[in-house]
């Protein structure tokens, strides 16, 4: 199931009343000034020199569906921004943004993989305290060979295991959204080089809402600000 397709079946319907005045909008003052149905493009020189990417091309007119805010590392300013190519893919612009507001990390990210545990052992092998796949010092994908490993990025030289980073995610879908879905995150980033100057990444987090729990494992590359179009 695709992630906006996931997050507007679970989004509770609420009439509003012509008379009840509207909150302030959510999509102000926000990175690289995106809006909600903003258009982005990105550049597709780096997906065409490295064919073996699991990131793959977006498609063009990647238009904002969602927005969410989080903190990560309990004082960083996190957004994921849920797209729509007009080619119908999904994929997400994640933008972390440091404390002079100025520098931004911005990486774009897309679903390699859902996993739904269904009980205590099948969820004690991604969220373990002490030996849990999220938070091991490397991850391989499902049928990958034994040596093509990603290595922990976050603390990544710290003990074979750690805990998870914890992240409450609250999504709007659209402008004035007074009542977003909140999703709980335990996250781990991995990644692998590519080339000399290229890595490519892996997110993997365990999701839990009011509703439902998965793993999601994406895939991504970094991007930089000044190659993105914005519309």
């Amino acid at each position: 199931m695709g992630i906006l397709k996931k997050i507007f079946d679970k989004k509770a319907k609420r009439i509003k009343s012509v008379f009840e005045k509207k909150p302030d909008p959510v999509d102000q003052n926000l990175p690289l000034n995106i809006k909600f149905n903003s258009i982005i493009e990105f550049d597709k020189t780096l997906f065409l020199l490295n064919e073996n990417l699991n990131m793959k091309f977006p498609g063009k007119k990647n238009i904002v569906k969602g927005i969410g805010k989080s903190i990560l590392f309990d004082h960083l300013d996190m957004y994921q921004f849920y797209l729509e190519s007009e080619e119908g893919n999904e994929s997400t612009l994640q933008i972390i943004k440091f404390e002079n507001d100025k520098q931004l990390e911005c990486r774009l990210l897309r679903t390699l993989d859902e996993e739904f545990p269904s009980n205590d052992e099948e969820w004690d092998f991604w969220l373990n305290d002490e030996n849990g796949s999220i938070g091991l010092d490397s991850f391989k994908l499902k049928n990958a060979e034994d040596n093509d490993l990603y290595s922990r990025t976050w603390d990544d030289n710290g003990p074979e295991h750690i805990n998870p980073i914890f992240v409450s995610e609250k999504i709007y879908l659209d402008k004035y959204d007074d009542n977003p879905v909140e999703t709980k995150h335990d996250l781990m980033l991995y990644s692998k080089a590519i080339n000399d100057d290229q890595l490519e990444y892996i997110l993997v987090s365990a999701e839990e809402d009011k509703n439902s729990s998965m793993v999601r494992i994406s895939t991504g590359i970094d991007v930089e600000p000044m190659s993105i179009t914005i519309i």
